[in-house]
């Protein structure tokens, strides 16, 4: 099955450069392709099971979603969304950089589940992006802060987990 479609941004412009990547449950290499500049895309010899499709582009939220069956046939419009930089660092209980925690976001309607959950690297820290709007950011299941995003904000979080 070949996946074909578009992406655009939220006022239904094509995004030149973003990235498509399907992310295969049973594969090692999972096949992605790059729009171009009218945002149209094609990514050949996709599994015809269920695929989570996942786009990206600098400047934009990155977002996951489900396909599957008639839907990856008929052409996928995907939309993508500015927004603002969140840099979050997370503190273990001891004072050191935590490695490996996801921070779990929510909104009013809960749980944020078409954003990829980030993890922290090394230095306990990690970047995304979010829409305008109010989040709850937890981590180890405790909601440890919360923050107002707006377009083109880049905001720097402590997460303290003492």
């Amino acid at each position: 099955v070949t996946i074909e479609g578009r992406v655009l941004d939220a006022a239904g412009k094509p995004v030149e450069g973003a990235i498509i990547t399907l992310v295969q449950k049973y594969s090692t290499a999972d096949p992605s392709a790059t729009t171009g500049t009218d945002g149209r895309f094609a990514i050949p010899h996709a599994a015809r099971a269920a695929n989570r499709v996942r786009v990206s582009r600098e400047g934009f939220v990155e977002s996951d979603s489900m396909v599957q069956g008639r839907e990856m046939e008929s052409g996928l419009t995907l939309v993508l969304h500015r927004g603002g930089l969140l840099r979050v660092r997370v503190i273990d209980p001891e004072g050191r950089p935590a490695v490996s925690v996801g921070i779990e976001i929510a909104d009013a309607n809960g749980p944020l589940r078409n954003i990829p959950l980030p993890i922290t690297d090394l230095r306990g820290a990690c970047e995304f992006r979010l829409p305008a709007g109010c989040y709850s950011l937890s981590a180890h299941g405790e909601t440890r802060a919360k923050v107002d995003v707006s377009l083109g904000d880049t905001k720097e979080i402590l997460l303290d987990l003492r």
